[in-house]
């Protein structure tokens, strides 16, 4: 459901997934992106995020999912110290996601 919604180019599905890691909801585990940079440039990443149950787990999935898209497009460059627009551009991800979910179950 959210690699359907997130319609993100198979190329990233096919990188990304091999470096998911999905844990139980209830896991005391930080849910991120977590970036291996080297000399500034960002070699890799791998992603935890948790099973999907509920509206919850879906936006943290969105918003981590997004992070893991915005950074695949920076590999091998160098990582911006501002990442400000980064997690707005998530946060504004899962309110549109929020908003698409509710309107198909009001219809």
């Amino acid at each position: 459901m959210i690699k359907k919604y997130l319609d993100y180019p198979d190329d990233f599905w096919d990188y990304v997934i091999p470096k998911v890691r999905i844990v139980d909801e209830y896991s005391k585990m930080n849910y991120e992106v977590i970036m291996n940079i080297k000399d500034n440039v960002l070699k890799d990443i791998r992603v935890i995020v948790p099973e999907i149950t509920n509206l919850l787990s879906a936006l943290i999935n969105i918003h981590e999912f997004k992070h893991a898209y915005d950074l695949y497009n920076m590999l091998g460059k160098e990582v911006p110290l501002d990442t400000d627009y980064y997690e707005k551009s998530a946060k504004a991800l899962e309110v549109e996601f929020t908003k698409e979910y509710i309107l198909k179950f009001i219809k």
